[in-house]
């Protein structure tokens, strides 16, 4: 990638990342970390002029946060995740449906430090959000409905949690396909 599109091109800044995302995905924060940063100095070099710089700035600043949250480094994972909430809302406003993953990035920070309540209220908003995105059945909003059935669980709230349950389970019933459609 470096020789055939030079060390600061959107697509260097992509290889950086997509190896901090194989990195983190195995739980190996310390090396997505620098892939991560080299991504993220490339779209900040790039940004000014370069729409997809900007369009992919948050998700590498996202992939910052986790990397903090995985190191249990959680005040430089806040900062970063909150740059990506910012950078998410100046590109496409504060109802953007790109927040759904920031919002989720932050109660996994909040659920690793066992801080339930907020680790609810993002998912809350990422739930509002994903509805008004997607409408009340799908796939995305099942996988919200389950993790914050998790949370409520932790803060004892045992009838929250059955009725998120439900909900994921309601729309994995009307988003999968019958039988007879394979």
């Amino acid at each position: 990638t470096n020789m055939a599109h030079g060390a600061r091109s959107m697509q260097m800044a992509n290889a950086c990342w997509a190896l901090a995302d194989a990195y983190l995905r195995k739980q190996l924060a310390d090396q997505a970390m620098s892939h991560c940063k080299k991504a993220l100095q490339i779209v900040s070099l790039l940004k000014a002029t370069d729409r997809d710089a900007r369009a992919f700035e948050p998700t590498v600043l996202l992939t910052l946060g986790m990397c903090c949250t995985v190191r249990c480094k959680f005040q430089d994972a806040r900062k970063w995740l909150n740059r990506a909430l910012l950078a998410v809302e100046q590109m496409d406003g504060p109802d953007s449906s790109d927040k759904v993953l920031v919002y989720l990035g932050l109660s996994s920070m909040c659920q690793a430090e066992k801080n339930w309540e907020d680790a609810r209220d993002y998912l809350i908003w990422a739930w509002e959000i994903q509805e008004d995105s997607v409408g009340q059945e799908s796939i995305e909003l099942s996988e919200i409905y389950m993790e914050l059935g998790k949370v409520y669980l932790k803060l004892e709230d045992d009838n929250s949690s059955l009725d998120v349950y439900l909900r994921a389970m309601s729309c994995l019933l009307y988003t999968s396909p019958s039988p007879r459609d394979s």
